[in-house]
């Protein structure tokens, strides 16, 4: 597999981490919300945290170059 597509899966997967951390920053939100935000925050982390693993061992590399924000 090209490490290019193991790469936009990992930074999209940190940006969707990224955006859930900033949702639980939210007052806007209940805390039935907010639980569901922080599942769906730790399913992110994980994914993130698999797809890192698979490029280090595999590529030696695993950075986005693009900034989360």
């Amino acid at each position: 597999m090209d490490i290019s597509i193991l790469m936009n899966c990992y930074c999209k997967s940190r940006k969707t981490t990224n955006f859930y951390s900033k949702m639980l920053q939210s007052e806007n939100i209940g805390a039935i919300e907010k639980e569901a935000i922080y599942d769906l925050l730790l399913e992110s982390v994980k994914a993130s945290t698999k797809i890192k693993n698979l490029c280090e061992r595999r590529y030696e590399h695993c950075e986005c170059e693009v900034p989360l924000e």
